[in-house]
């Protein structure tokens, strides 16, 4: 299931038939395992091209290896600009689940033969954190890197896929420890600073965010063996670069980094339309509307398009044009998106009534989205549907029980309407998870400092 264009196989012909120094016994080229997202791959380094020896057999049933052999015997490798690409990355959702059981049944014999073997217990890891099983993903790859040698391939990736799955959990103090151990290891590591960076972001530490952007998009890739998303040192990296200095209204280099990303992939919509919100907050009217034509001209009538449009409807205060515009985007589109950008306008212009039904909608498109839930719960205790706002915000807080914002709005709730022991057990509960979260404190402060409240 790889292809090589006619370009590379020639390359590759050139390569195999020209000199070669005694000690090689095998060249690394790239995988490009494409997405269906725009602008995004894989690329993993693989050795593809190796001498006819005897004692060079590849390793592992499944994810096999020829290194270590060439390794043992004493040879070296080499790497080149030759990339095949992989036709099986981006499977249908019942396929990708085909391809998890076998996965998982393969390595389960595999560890039955080798416990302690790190590239096995790497695969294990990562295969959980692909599957969402993040708590046996950090146990695998902790056990990866506590039995990995100095210089084993797969180590800096087994350190940023931990970090992923800590993230994942929400224990988000030992993903920036974790982060930070791997970057002493291997500073300038690409993917690590990207995920440290994110992790910076989502907890407002805009300052060491840009550190970690800047680092990222000043500092050249080295060539080592790695597997890692491509767009990370491009549009993903000036995109999470620009929402940080928005977050510090550094504008001028928000929107420099923006502009960036949309040149790096003009068909990264989330960018455009980023811009766009980003030019709106800053009263650029002229240069938001200028830029909806230009979106709407690259990406053609997409969600992100319309959502663009019906900003701008906002804008003039034409909330009659803003649903007309995103009720037809969701009828064209089926984006959840459509529905979400319109319940919010609504909101925010006060007709909340409209909103619940918006997100009763976008509820029954996305019934386990955690975000969904709040904006309801939010609305309809807005409304003055108190039981079922509590209703909804409690099974938001099934799925993401740590989901702050949530918990501080339930205990509102319930000290509204006179429930204070449901209001400080819910707090005590997630301050304990989450101790001196400031949010918490304050919110759990003023519920126990309440005279009336119960024991």
């Amino acid at each position: 299931d790889d292809i090589i264009t006619e370009e590379q196989g020639r390359k590759l012909r050139a390569l195999a038939y020209g000199p070669h120094q005694d000690d090689l016994f095998g060249y690394v080229m790239q995988v490009h395992c494409k997405s269906s997202e725009p602008g995004q791959m894989t690329v993993v380094d693989h050795v593809k091209l190796f001498r006819n020896r005897a004692e060079l057999r590849f390793e592992h049933r499944i994810h096999e290896q020829i290194l270590p052999s060439i390794r043992r015997a004493g040879g070296n490798v080499a790497f080149t600009d030759i990339f095949v690409v992989h036709s099986g990355s981006d499977p249908t959702p019942t396929i990708r689940e085909i391809k998890l059981e076998r996965d998982f049944r393969i390595l389960a014999k595999e560890l039955v033969d080798r416990p302690d073997h790190p590239f096995v217990l790497f695969n294990l890891g990562m295969t959980h954190d692909d599957a969402g099983n993040y708590e046996n993903a950090i146990e695998f790859l902790q056990r990866c890197i506590d039995v990995s040698g100095d210089g084993e391939s797969q180590l800096a990736k087994a350190y940023s896929l931990l970090v992923n799955s800590l993230q994942r959990l929400s224990r988000t103090e030992e993903a920036i420890t974790t982060a930070s151990t791997a970057l002493a290891l291997y500073p300038g590591d690409k993917e690590l600073l990207f995920r440290r960076g994110n992790i910076f972001l989502e907890t407002n530490r805009f300052e060491d965010a840009v550190q970690d952007f800047q680092k990222l998009l000043a500092e050249q890739l080295d060539r080592t063996f790695r597997s890692f998303d491509p767009s990370i040192v491009g549009y993903k990296a000036h995109h999470s670069l620009a929402i940080a200095y928005q977050q510090l209204q550094h504008t001028d280099e928000a929107t420099r980094e923006w502009q960036l990303a949309i040149r790096d992939c003009p068909q990264f919509a989330v960018g455009w339309l980023s811009l766009v919100r980003h030019h709106r907050l800053c009263g650029e009217d002229n240069a938001a509307s200028q830029l909806t034509n230009e979106m709407q001209a690259t990406l053609g009538h997409t969600a992100e398009a319309a959502i663009a449009l019906a900003i701008g409807h906002e804008s003039k205060g034409e909330i009659l044009d803003v649903e007309i515009v995103l009720e037809s985007a969701f009828d064209a589109t089926r984006d959840p998106s459509c529905l979400d950008e319109l319940a919010r306008i609504l909101i925010e212009n006060g007709s909340i009534g409209k909103s619940v039904v918006v997100l009763h909608r976008l509820l029954d498109c996305q019934p386990d989205n955690a975000s969904v839930l709040h904006n309801l719960g939010m609305s309809l205790h807005l409304d003055g549907q108190t039981s079922e706002a509590i209703g909804c915000l409690q099974r938001c807080l099934q799925i993401d029980p740590d989901r702050i914002q949530t918990i501080c709005l339930l205990a509102v709730i319930y000290q509204e309407s006179g429930d204070l022991a449901s209001a400080t057990e819910l707090l005590k509960n997630a301050f304990v998870r989450h101790p001196n979260h400031p949010e918490l404190l304050a919110a759990l402060l003023r519920v126990t400092s309440n005279p009336d409240k119960a024991d």
